[in-house]
Protein backbone atom coordinates (compact mmCIF):
# COMPACT_ATOMS: atom_id res chain seq x y z
CA UNK A 1 0.00 0.00 0.00
CA UNK A 2 0.79 3.24 -0.99
CA UNK A 3 0.77 6.17 1.62
CA UNK A 4 1.09 9.62 -0.01
CA UNK A 5 0.56 13.31 2.10
CA UNK A 6 -0.54 16.27 0.07
CA UNK A 7 0.55 19.67 0.89
CA UNK A 8 -2.27 20.90 -1.21
CA UNK A 9 -3.72 24.26 0.47
CA UNK A 10 -6.28 23.68 2.76
CA UNK A 11 -8.29 26.90 2.21
CA UNK A 12 -11.20 28.52 3.43
CA UNK A 13 -11.39 31.12 0.61
CA UNK A 14 -11.52 30.89 -3.20
CA UNK A 15 -12.31 26.86 -2.57
CA UNK A 16 -13.43 26.91 -6.65
CA UNK A 17 -10.45 27.52 -8.10
CA UNK A 18 -9.46 24.88 -10.58
CA UNK A 19 -5.87 24.10 -8.95
CA UNK A 20 -7.49 23.80 -5.20
CA UNK A 21 -10.41 21.58 -6.49
CA UNK A 22 -7.70 19.04 -8.41
CA UNK A 23 -6.87 17.51 -5.46
CA UNK A 24 -9.84 15.43 -5.07
CA UNK A 25 -9.34 14.44 -8.52
CA UNK A 26 -6.30 12.91 -7.30
CA UNK A 27 -7.97 11.69 -4.25
CA UNK A 28 -10.25 9.98 -6.42
CA UNK A 29 -7.30 8.55 -8.52
CA UNK A 30 -5.42 7.46 -5.46
CA UNK A 31 -8.70 5.58 -4.14
CA UNK A 32 -9.17 3.96 -6.91
CA UNK A 33 -6.07 2.49 -7.19
CA UNK A 34 -5.68 1.08 -3.47
CA UNK A 35 -3.11 4.06 -2.80
CA UNK A 36 -3.49 6.50 0.82
CA UNK A 37 -3.91 9.54 0.01
CA UNK A 38 -3.63 12.22 2.98
CA UNK A 39 -5.06 15.99 3.07
CA UNK A 40 -3.01 18.68 4.34
CA UNK A 41 -5.50 19.17 7.54
CA UNK A 42 -5.47 20.66 10.97
CA UNK A 43 -5.19 23.78 12.52
CA UNK A 44 -1.48 24.52 11.72
CA UNK A 45 -2.20 23.96 8.32
CA UNK A 46 -5.05 25.85 7.57
CA UNK A 47 -3.32 29.01 9.62
CA UNK A 48 -0.46 28.65 7.00
CA UNK A 49 -2.42 28.58 4.37
CA UNK A 50 -5.37 31.14 4.37
CA UNK A 51 -2.62 33.83 6.07
CA UNK A 52 -0.97 33.72 2.64
CA UNK A 53 -3.97 33.97 0.91
CA UNK A 54 -5.12 37.17 3.09
CA UNK A 55 -2.17 38.52 3.02
CA UNK A 56 -1.96 38.90 -1.08
CA UNK A 57 -5.76 39.86 -1.09
CA UNK A 58 -4.60 42.76 1.43
CA UNK A 59 -1.87 43.72 -0.92
CA UNK A 60 -3.54 44.03 -3.89
CA UNK A 61 -6.02 46.28 -2.36
CA UNK A 62 -3.01 48.79 -0.90
CA UNK A 63 -1.30 50.64 -3.59
CA UNK A 64 2.21 51.37 -2.02
CA UNK A 65 2.70 47.15 -1.20
CA UNK A 66 1.12 46.44 -4.32
CA UNK A 67 4.17 46.50 -5.98
CA UNK A 68 5.13 43.97 -3.51
CA UNK A 69 2.99 41.01 -6.19
CA UNK A 70 5.39 42.32 -9.39
CA UNK A 71 8.70 40.58 -7.47
CA UNK A 72 9.31 36.90 -7.82
CA UNK A 73 11.05 36.93 -4.36
CA UNK A 74 7.86 37.20 -2.71
CA UNK A 75 5.77 34.14 -5.12
CA UNK A 76 8.63 32.10 -3.81
CA UNK A 77 8.76 32.56 -0.40
CA UNK A 78 5.09 32.02 -0.13
CA UNK A 79 5.91 28.47 -1.14
CA UNK A 80 7.92 27.32 2.06
CA UNK A 81 6.97 25.60 4.70
CA UNK A 82 8.18 24.19 7.74
CA UNK A 83 7.25 20.73 8.54
CA UNK A 84 7.32 19.04 11.74
CA UNK A 85 10.43 16.81 12.17
CA UNK A 86 8.46 13.74 12.44
CA UNK A 87 6.02 14.51 9.65
CA UNK A 88 7.61 12.32 6.99
CA UNK A 89 6.72 9.15 9.56
CA UNK A 90 4.10 6.32 8.11
CA UNK A 91 4.15 8.16 4.36
CA UNK A 92 5.93 7.14 1.35
CA UNK A 93 5.74 10.45 -0.48
CA UNK A 94 4.95 13.84 -0.65
CA UNK A 95 2.60 15.25 -3.42
CA UNK A 96 2.51 19.05 -3.36
CA UNK A 97 1.46 21.89 -6.01
CA UNK A 98 2.72 24.56 -4.24
CA UNK A 99 3.78 24.42 -0.48
CA UNK A 100 7.23 22.51 -0.24
CA UNK A 101 9.24 21.79 2.98
CA UNK A 102 12.00 24.28 3.73
CA UNK A 103 13.24 21.59 6.59
CA UNK A 104 15.29 18.11 5.67
CA UNK A 105 12.20 15.75 4.82
CA UNK A 106 13.89 12.28 4.35
CA UNK A 107 10.46 11.23 1.98
CA UNK A 108 10.74 11.90 -2.10
CA UNK A 109 8.46 14.95 -2.89
CA UNK A 110 6.83 14.94 -6.06
CA UNK A 111 5.79 18.29 -7.03
CA UNK A 112 3.38 19.96 -9.32
CA UNK A 113 3.89 22.70 -11.58
CA UNK A 114 3.70 24.82 -14.86
CA UNK A 115 6.38 27.10 -16.31
CA UNK A 116 4.84 27.65 -19.59
CA UNK A 117 3.50 31.69 -19.70
CA UNK A 118 0.48 33.06 -21.60
CA UNK A 119 -1.14 36.46 -21.11
CA UNK A 120 -2.57 38.69 -23.67
CA UNK A 121 0.24 41.40 -22.60
CA UNK A 122 3.50 41.61 -21.52
CA UNK A 123 2.49 43.12 -18.16
CA UNK A 124 0.01 39.92 -17.61
CA UNK A 125 2.97 37.56 -18.66
CA UNK A 126 5.52 39.29 -16.12
CA UNK A 127 2.74 38.79 -13.23
CA UNK A 128 2.15 35.14 -14.21
CA UNK A 129 6.01 34.59 -14.64
CA UNK A 130 6.44 36.10 -11.33
CA UNK A 131 3.41 33.71 -9.44
CA UNK A 132 5.04 30.20 -11.64
CA UNK A 133 8.21 31.30 -10.61
CA UNK A 134 10.31 28.35 -8.41
CA UNK A 135 13.51 29.16 -6.72
CA UNK A 136 16.89 26.81 -7.62
CA UNK A 137 16.67 25.43 -4.03
CA UNK A 138 13.01 24.78 -4.27
CA UNK A 139 13.60 22.96 -7.17
CA UNK A 140 16.61 20.86 -5.57
CA UNK A 141 14.03 19.97 -2.72
CA UNK A 142 11.69 17.87 -5.43
CA UNK A 143 12.37 14.20 -6.57
CA UNK A 144 9.97 14.64 -9.71
CA UNK A 145 7.79 17.91 -11.32
CA UNK A 146 4.59 16.56 -12.85
CA UNK A 147 3.91 18.88 -16.18
CA UNK A 148 1.00 19.34 -18.66
CA UNK A 149 3.53 19.56 -21.70
CA UNK A 150 6.60 19.17 -22.92
CA UNK A 151 6.91 23.00 -23.09
CA UNK A 152 7.13 23.28 -19.78
CA UNK A 153 10.38 21.30 -20.08
CA UNK A 154 11.74 23.22 -22.36
CA UNK A 155 11.13 26.45 -20.19
CA UNK A 156 13.03 24.53 -17.13
CA UNK A 157 15.71 23.31 -19.59
CA UNK A 158 16.51 26.91 -20.10
CA UNK A 159 18.36 27.24 -16.75
CA UNK A 160 21.00 24.85 -17.29
CA UNK A 161 20.36 23.34 -14.31
CA UNK A 162 19.18 19.67 -15.22
CA UNK A 163 16.14 19.94 -13.93
CA UNK A 164 14.29 18.91 -16.86
CA UNK A 165 15.44 15.58 -16.03
CA UNK A 166 12.98 15.80 -13.26
CA UNK A 167 10.12 16.83 -15.53
CA UNK A 168 7.55 13.66 -16.38
CA UNK A 169 4.66 15.15 -18.72
CA UNK A 170 1.01 14.42 -17.33
CA UNK A 171 -2.01 15.84 -18.61
CA UNK A 172 -4.56 17.09 -16.11
CA UNK A 173 -6.41 13.78 -14.96
CA UNK A 174 -10.23 14.27 -15.66
CA UNK A 175 -11.99 11.32 -14.51
CA UNK A 176 -15.28 12.93 -15.07
CA UNK A 177 -14.99 12.83 -18.45
CA UNK A 178 -15.34 10.27 -20.93
CA UNK A 179 -15.26 10.08 -24.75
CA UNK A 180 -18.88 10.47 -26.51
CA UNK A 181 -20.57 6.73 -27.56
CA UNK A 182 -19.73 6.02 -31.16
CA UNK A 183 -24.03 5.75 -31.65
CA UNK A 184 -24.28 9.29 -30.09
CA UNK A 185 -21.40 10.27 -32.19
CA UNK A 186 -23.38 9.30 -35.38
CA UNK A 187 -26.55 10.12 -34.41
CA UNK A 188 -25.71 14.06 -33.75
CA UNK A 189 -24.13 14.22 -37.58
CA UNK A 190 -26.99 12.67 -39.40
CA UNK A 191 -28.93 15.72 -39.11
CA UNK A 192 -26.78 18.59 -39.75
CA UNK A 193 -29.10 21.19 -41.13
CA UNK A 194 -27.61 23.83 -39.19
CA UNK A 195 -24.06 23.58 -38.04
CA UNK A 196 -24.33 23.71 -33.90
CA UNK A 197 -22.10 26.05 -32.24
CA UNK A 198 -21.23 26.04 -28.45
CA UNK A 199 -19.12 28.59 -26.06
CA UNK A 200 -18.80 27.70 -23.17
CA UNK A 201 -16.75 30.21 -20.22
CA UNK A 202 -17.61 31.40 -16.98
CA UNK A 203 -16.12 34.94 -17.75
CA UNK A 204 -17.62 35.50 -20.77
CA UNK A 205 -15.33 38.72 -21.54
CA UNK A 206 -12.26 37.53 -20.73
CA UNK A 207 -13.00 33.98 -22.91
CA UNK A 208 -13.55 35.87 -25.51
CA UNK A 209 -17.26 36.87 -26.42
CA UNK A 210 -16.37 39.87 -27.88
CA UNK A 211 -14.68 37.86 -30.82
CA UNK A 212 -17.94 35.95 -31.32
CA UNK A 213 -20.55 38.71 -31.13
CA UNK A 214 -17.98 40.50 -33.90
CA UNK A 215 -18.42 37.68 -36.16
CA UNK A 216 -21.49 37.59 -36.01
CA UNK A 217 -22.25 41.25 -36.92
CA UNK A 218 -20.47 41.27 -39.70
CA UNK A 219 -22.07 37.88 -40.83
CA UNK A 220 -25.62 37.90 -39.64
CA UNK A 221 -27.71 36.64 -43.04
CA UNK A 222 -24.93 33.49 -42.97
CA UNK A 223 -24.96 32.91 -39.22
CA UNK A 224 -28.82 33.19 -39.07
CA UNK A 225 -29.69 31.10 -42.29
CA UNK A 226 -26.86 28.49 -40.99
CA UNK A 227 -25.94 28.09 -37.52
CA UNK A 228 -27.41 27.48 -34.21
CA UNK A 229 -25.05 29.40 -31.59
CA UNK A 230 -25.52 28.89 -27.78
CA UNK A 231 -23.42 30.54 -25.39
CA UNK A 232 -22.67 28.73 -22.38
CA UNK A 233 -21.40 30.96 -19.28
CA UNK A 234 -22.30 32.57 -15.69
CA UNK A 235 -21.11 36.02 -16.94
CA UNK A 236 -19.09 36.60 -13.91
CA UNK A 237 -16.68 39.41 -15.25
CA UNK A 238 -19.70 41.20 -16.17
CA UNK A 239 -23.33 41.23 -18.08
CA UNK A 240 -23.33 41.68 -21.97
CA UNK A 241 -25.67 42.96 -23.86
CA UNK A 242 -26.26 39.39 -25.73
CA UNK A 243 -28.45 39.77 -29.05
CA UNK A 244 -31.52 37.67 -29.41
CA UNK A 245 -30.16 35.39 -32.14
CA UNK A 246 -28.33 33.40 -29.46
CA UNK A 247 -29.12 30.64 -26.96
CA UNK A 248 -27.94 31.61 -23.22
CA UNK A 249 -28.04 29.42 -20.57
CA UNK A 250 -26.65 29.85 -17.38
CA UNK A 251 -26.09 27.83 -13.95
CA UNK A 252 -25.44 25.00 -15.89
CA UNK A 253 -23.52 22.01 -13.78
CA UNK A 254 -20.71 20.05 -15.15
CA UNK A 255 -22.64 16.98 -16.22
CA UNK A 256 -25.09 19.57 -18.49
CA UNK A 257 -22.32 21.00 -19.87
CA UNK A 258 -20.52 18.23 -21.16
CA UNK A 259 -23.94 16.82 -22.47
CA UNK A 260 -24.25 20.40 -24.52
CA UNK A 261 -20.60 19.46 -25.90
CA UNK A 262 -21.81 16.06 -26.76
CA UNK A 263 -25.00 17.32 -29.03
CA UNK A 264 -22.62 20.66 -30.45
CA UNK A 265 -20.85 20.22 -33.65
CA UNK A 266 -18.26 22.79 -32.91
CA UNK A 267 -17.13 24.24 -29.93
CA UNK A 268 -15.04 28.11 -30.02
CA UNK A 269 -13.36 29.34 -27.13
CA UNK A 270 -11.76 32.81 -28.70
CA UNK A 271 -9.44 33.70 -26.13
CA UNK A 272 -5.50 33.84 -25.52
CA UNK A 273 -6.25 33.86 -21.38
CA UNK A 274 -7.06 30.67 -21.14
CA UNK A 275 -4.33 29.02 -18.46
CA UNK A 276 -5.17 25.05 -18.05
CA UNK A 277 -7.25 24.03 -21.02
CA UNK A 278 -9.77 21.94 -19.65
CA UNK A 279 -12.85 22.39 -21.80
CA UNK A 280 -10.92 21.97 -24.72
CA UNK A 281 -10.12 18.01 -23.47
CA UNK A 282 -13.78 18.64 -23.00
CA UNK A 283 -15.28 19.60 -26.37
CA UNK A 284 -12.50 16.91 -28.15
CA UNK A 285 -13.94 13.89 -25.89
CA UNK A 286 -17.32 15.23 -26.78
CA UNK A 287 -17.05 14.94 -30.41
CA UNK A 288 -16.38 18.66 -31.34
CA UNK A 289 -14.53 19.68 -33.91
CA UNK A 290 -12.37 21.85 -31.50
CA UNK A 291 -11.33 25.55 -32.42
CA UNK A 292 -7.93 26.64 -31.52
CA UNK A 293 -6.87 29.81 -31.15
CA UNK A 294 -3.63 30.35 -32.83
CA UNK A 295 -1.50 31.67 -29.90
CA UNK A 296 1.17 30.03 -27.32
CA UNK A 297 0.76 27.77 -25.46
CA UNK A 298 -2.98 26.61 -26.66
CA UNK A 299 -1.91 25.95 -30.13
CA UNK A 300 0.63 23.94 -29.34
CA UNK A 301 -1.37 21.64 -26.43
CA UNK A 302 -4.20 21.65 -28.92
CA UNK A 303 -3.81 22.01 -32.45
CA UNK A 304 -3.21 18.52 -33.67
CA UNK A 305 -6.43 17.55 -32.17
CA UNK A 306 -8.03 20.90 -33.98
CA UNK A 307 -8.52 23.71 -36.26
CA UNK A 308 -6.21 26.83 -34.92
CA UNK A 309 -7.37 30.43 -36.15
CA UNK A 310 -6.14 33.51 -36.03
CA UNK A 311 -7.99 35.42 -32.90
CA UNK A 312 -7.53 38.97 -34.63
CA UNK A 313 -8.88 37.44 -38.10
CA UNK A 314 -12.77 37.29 -38.18
CA UNK A 315 -12.67 36.60 -41.89
CA UNK A 316 -10.68 33.52 -41.28
CA UNK A 317 -13.02 32.04 -39.31
CA UNK A 318 -16.06 32.45 -41.00
CA UNK A 319 -14.16 31.17 -44.14
CA UNK A 320 -13.53 27.80 -41.89
CA UNK A 321 -17.97 28.09 -40.75
CA UNK A 322 -18.68 28.59 -45.03
CA UNK A 323 -16.47 25.55 -45.98
CA UNK A 324 -17.96 23.61 -43.11
CA UNK A 325 -21.97 24.38 -44.31
CA UNK A 326 -20.73 23.30 -47.37
CA UNK A 327 -19.32 20.25 -46.32
CA UNK A 328 -20.86 18.46 -43.49
CA UNK A 329 -18.28 15.44 -44.14
CA UNK A 330 -15.24 17.81 -43.53
CA UNK A 331 -16.58 18.67 -40.93
CA UNK A 332 -16.98 15.33 -39.28
CA UNK A 333 -14.11 14.35 -40.14
CA UNK A 334 -12.42 17.24 -38.68
CA UNK A 335 -14.18 16.20 -35.14
CA UNK A 336 -12.99 12.51 -35.39
CA UNK A 337 -9.65 14.02 -35.47
CA UNK A 338 -10.75 15.82 -32.33
CA UNK A 339 -12.04 12.79 -30.48
CA UNK A 340 -8.89 10.60 -31.25
CA UNK A 341 -6.46 12.84 -30.23
CA UNK A 342 -8.45 13.17 -27.16
CA UNK A 343 -8.31 9.34 -26.78
CA UNK A 344 -4.53 8.79 -27.39
CA UNK A 345 -3.79 11.94 -25.01
CA UNK A 346 -5.70 13.38 -22.32
CA UNK A 347 -8.18 9.52 -21.75
CA UNK A 348 -8.43 9.45 -17.74
CA UNK A 349 -7.05 5.78 -17.50
CA UNK A 350 -4.10 6.74 -19.39
CA UNK A 351 -3.37 9.34 -17.32
CA UNK A 352 -4.31 7.32 -14.63
CA UNK A 353 -2.05 4.50 -15.34
CA UNK A 354 0.85 7.84 -15.82
CA UNK A 355 0.36 8.65 -12.00
CA UNK A 356 0.43 4.92 -10.89
CA UNK A 357 3.40 4.22 -12.98
CA UNK A 358 5.55 7.56 -11.10
CA UNK A 359 4.33 6.81 -7.55
CA UNK A 360 5.58 3.42 -7.68
CA UNK A 361 8.70 4.22 -9.47
CA UNK A 362 9.48 7.34 -7.04
CA UNK A 363 9.31 4.93 -3.77
CA UNK A 364 11.27 2.43 -6.00
CA UNK A 365 14.16 4.71 -6.24
CA UNK A 366 13.74 5.86 -2.32
CA UNK A 367 14.21 2.01 -1.51
CA UNK A 368 16.93 1.02 -3.79
CA UNK A 369 18.62 4.59 -2.35
CA UNK A 370 17.69 2.98 0.95
CA UNK A 371 19.40 -0.43 -0.15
Amino acid sequence: MIRIQSLYPTKLFSKNATDYLYKYDIASLCKKNDIDFYEFTGIYAVVVCNFYICLTYVLRRIPLLKKVLNNKIYWSLKRWLILPHDFHKNIDLIFTNNFIPINDISCPIILEADFVVYGTSEVTKRKICNQLHLTDRQLNKVTRIVVRSSLSVLELKKRNKGFEKKCVVIPHYMPYINSIEEKCFLEKWQFTKKIKIVFVGNQAKRKGIDFILKLYNENKVFFESNIDFEIVSNFTDGLLDVPKYFNVSKGLNREQVFSKLCNSHIFMLPTNEEAWGKVFVEAMAAGCVTMIPDVYPLNSYFGPGGICYDLMDTKEIFGILKEFSDNSQLMKECAEKSIHYYQDNFDHKIIEKKYCELFSSVIKEKNSNIL
